[in-house]
C-alpha cells in the first residue's frame, strides 16, 4: 500500500517519448509466499515448478535436508480449528516432500515442523493431513528429495472440526452461579439495655350506672262495706 512516483526528463532538453514500466512480482519465498485461503473446497494450485525457483528454507527436518528449491504456500489463520490435508499430485511429478511448520525460517524449521510426509501419495508424491488451531498461521514447504526439482500441483482442503459459536440472538445458557458463603454470625452487642418492664394489668370495666328509683303507686279503693239492712221477705 504505497505509492510511487517517476520522473521521467532529459538534462537540458524536452521531447517526446514513450517510458516502458513492468512489475515483476518478487520470488516465492518466506517473505512472499504464496498465500491461500483453504476451505472446504479443495484449492488446487497447478504446475508448480520448483526448478524454476529458489532454495528459501535450508536446514533439516526429521532427518530430511531441505536443500533443494521449494515452493512456499502460507495458510491465512481461520476462527476455527480445523484438519487440513496436503496432497502433491499430477503428471510427471517427481519424489517430493511435503512439510507444514508454523516459522518459515531455516534456524527454527526442527523445532516448529507440525507435519511431514514424503511417500504417501501415489508415485512418490506425498499427502499429509495436519490439525489447525484456530488464529493460527502455517507454512506448507514442497520440494525435492536429495537435492531434486521438479513440476506438480498442489492440493489443500481442509475441513472444520469445531461449529461456530452460537449467534447472538440465542446464547447459550449460563452456568450457574457459585453458592454464597454463609453470613458469619453477629457477635452479642457490648452494649447491655435494662429489662423490659412487666405489662400493665388490664384497666376495670367502667362503672355501670344505678337503676331509676321506682315511683309508689296509689293505694286501690278499699272493698264495700257490709249491708246492715234485712234480707227481704221471701215471695208468697
Amino acid at each position: 500500500n504505497t505509492a510511487y512516483y517517476i520522473i521521467y526528463e532529459i538534462e537540458g532538453d524536452c521531447g517526446s517519448g514513450e517510458v516502458t514500466i513492468e512489475a515483476v512480482d518478487p520470488p516465492n519465498s518466506c517473505l512472499a509466499p504464496y498465500d491461500v485461503n483453504v476451505g472446504s473446497s479443495p484449492t488446487v494450485v497447478s504446475n508448480v515448478d520448483t526448478c524454476a525457483l529458489e532454495n528459501s528454507i535450508q536446514g533439516v527436518a526429521e532427518g530430511f535436508d531441505l536443500g533443494s528449491n521449494d515452493f512456499i504456500v502460507h495458510l491465512t489463520q481461520n476462527p476455527f480449528p480445523r484438519t487440513i490435508t496436503v496432497t502433491t499430485h499430477g503428471e510427471g511429478s517427481f519424489n517430493t516432500l511435503l512439510l507444514v511448520t508454523t516459522e518459515c525460517a531455516s534456524l527454527n524449521t526442527s523445532k516448529s515442523v507440525v507435519a511431514l510426509d514424503d511417500k504417501s501419495g501415489i508415485n512418490k508424491t506425498s499427502e499429509l493431513t495436519f490439525f489447525a488451531e484456530a488464529q493460527t498461521s502455517y507454512f506448507v514447504i514442497v520440494e525435492g528429495i536429495n537435492g531434486t526439482c521438479g513440476t506438480t500441483d498442489v492440493v489443500l482442503q481442509a475441513i472444520t472440526v469445531w461449529a461456530p459459536p452460537p449467534s447472538p440472538l440465542f446464547p447459550p445458557p449460563l452456568p450457574p452461579l457459585p453458592p454464597s458463603p454463609t453470613s458469619p454470625e453477629m457477635p452479642p452487642s457490648p452494649l447491655s439495655f435494662p429489662p423490659q418492664a412487666p405489662p400493665s394489668p388490664p384497666l376495670p370495666p367502667p362503672p355501670t350506672s344505678p337503676a331509676s328509683p321506682q315511683m309508689p303507686q296509689p293505694p286501690s279503693s278499699p272493698p264495700p262495706a257490709p249491708s246492715n239492712s234485712p234480707p227481704p221477705p221471701p215471695e208468697q
